[in-house]
């Protein structure tokens, strides 16, 4: 009974992950009549993250609040929020990719470690100077594509429709990273041919389980 507990709960995470970018780009391409679930759709997410990274910091009690503020002010103006919901999910998406490349960006300045580097290094053991070199390279190219993701997601919203920019940022973003993640191994196989593999959700499970996580991001721990 625990292991069909397990699927169903993964069954269900995936099926929530693959459902909101689509009814996310329903309702931003053509906004249904305002009310708060249009627009609690629209924001929850940025609510339950920020909620979720703030439990995980130094300033519980001080994110909670917050959120909980901003869980109000949706209550009192939703129905002004609810005439700009293609703005709020423009801002959703440059903040998601601004805080993910702010994180690797951050890990590669001097006496920090890449992002890539340590994920590597909790999952492997200590690296050998070519692997540390290329999972610093690695790190650079994530930072590099969600500036890139940032930059089109900008001018789509500002010179394409409405429904142009959403297909893009709500659609295709998922796969334009599961994108990243193949060419990436399609490079490491090539690069180090002997290098023994690893799943992608070995590192995400040694992230995850990293004693900085609650304090700070990985990446950002002195060498």
């Amino acid at each position: 009974m625990p292991g069909w507990r397990r699927i169903v709960r993964i069954a269900a995470i995936a099926a929530a992950v693959v459902a909101y970018p689509i009814l996310a780009h329903l309702v931003a391409a053509a906004p249904p009549p305002a009310g708060i679930g249009a627009v609690a759709f629209a924001v929850a997410p940025l609510i339950v993250v920020a909620a979720i990274v703030g439990w995980r910091g130094p300033y519980r009690m001080l994110t909670l609040g917050l959120c909980a503020a901003a869980c109000a002010a949706l209550w009192i103006h939703a129905s002004d929020i609810a005439g700009h919901l293609g703005l709020v999910y423009f801002i959703q998406n440059i903040c998601t990719n601004a805080a993910l490349g702010l994180i690797f960006g951050r890990s590669l300045a001097a006496g920090r470690e890449p992002l890539c580097t340590h994920l590597a290094t909790m999952v492997r053991g200590p690296l050998q100077p070519p692997v540390a070199r290329y999972t610093r390279q690695v790190t650079v190219a994530w930072t590099i594509f969600f500036a890139a993701m940032i930059a089109v997601s900008a001018l789509l919203f500002v010179l394409a429709p409405i429904a142009v920019w959403s297909a893009f940022a709500n659609l295709l973003s998922m796969p334009l990273v599961a994108a990243m993640f193949i060419a990436e191994f399609a490079v490491r196989k090539r690069v180090l041919p002997d290098l023994p593999r690893t799943h992608v959700l070995e590192s995400l499970r040694a992230y995850w389980s990293s004693s900085a996580v609650p304090a700070a991001p990985p990446g950002w721990r002195r060498q």
